[in-house]
């Protein structure tokens, strides 16, 4: 019993992984207009300022097509900033439905 349970973990574990950061151009990315999260041109200056002083602590997660489904408000400080690239999580195997449930 308790190797199936270790085994169970191991697997569980495995699957969180996340993928390898890489770095897209802007251009690539789409953004989501059904997006709800809107930031002000405030924010948007505030995100500008933290990616210049601490780097992108958390890259954009775009899906398998460049759809944006996390970081927004990153794309557009980085658009603020005059970057050309920027480093993007993407997440394979999502099902057609998802970026509609966002």
């Amino acid at each position: 019993m308790a190797m199936a349970t270790k085994k169970k973990n191991v697997i569980a574990q495995s699957a969180l992984v996340a993928p390898l950061t890489q770095f897209k151009p802007i251009g690539d990315l789409r953004t989501n207009p059904r997006n709800v999260r809107t930031h002000s041109k405030k924010q948007i200056r505030q995100i500008a300022n933290s990616i210049e002083e601490f780097g992108f602590a958390v890259p954009i997660c775009v899906d398998d097509n460049g759809f944006i489904l996390a970081g927004h408000g990153r794309l557009e400080a980085a658009r603020f900033l005059g970057l050309t690239t920027v480093p993007v999580v993407q997440l394979v195997g999502l099902s057609d439905a998802y970026p509609a449930i966002l």
